[in-house]
């Protein structure tokens, strides 16, 4: 024959079979003693879960600072290189400025020399061989002959 239930509730009626108040009390009692112990362990099993993803986290953040910092060593590094060269380039291209400008002013004086050695009347005008300021302006004398007559004025007086 089958053994009689060891269940708590039981669907007969008979009362023996029911729980009385101070045994339903106790059995109470330790089911929420054993649901709070399971909810604590469960707790500190997910704090401790979080505090090793918290403690992830905060490594990757520490390193992605480091990196952050690199880089912008980084690029501090390579905008002062392009300052440096942009500095160069802008005192080369000064430079060819002035070769440039001084190379223009010496063709005009040539030109101006080689109309004037080729003068051979009197009323024929003389170019100027001026000089210039250093913004570039040129410079004319107020009393520059005209013509070749007026120059050899000059020379006679």
């Amino acid at each position: 024959m089958a053994p009689a239930s060891t269940s708590v509730i039981s669907s007969s009626t008979d009362d023996s079979q029911f729980l009385s108040h101070g045994e339903f009390d106790r059995f109470y009692d330790l089911q929420s003693v054993g649901i709070r112990h399971e909810f604590r362990r469960v707790s500190e099993k997910m704090d401790a879960g979080f505090q090793t993803v918290h403690d992830r986290l905060q490594m990757v953040n520490d390193r992605i600072d480091r990196l952050a910092k690199k880089m912008d060593a980084g690029f501090r590094t390579v905008d002062d290189r392009t300052d440096r060269l942009a500095r160069d380039t802008e005192q080369r291209f000064e430079l060819v400025d002035r070769r440039f400008d001084s190379l223009t002013l010496e063709m005009r004086h040539m030109a101006a020399r080689f109309r004037n050695s080729t003068l051979t009347r009197l009323h024929q005008s003389i170019h100027i061989v001026h000089a210039e300021n250093p913004e570039g302006i040129p410079i004319v004398p107020a009393h520059f002959p005209k013509n070749v007559k007026a120059f050899l004025k000059l020379r006679d007086d």
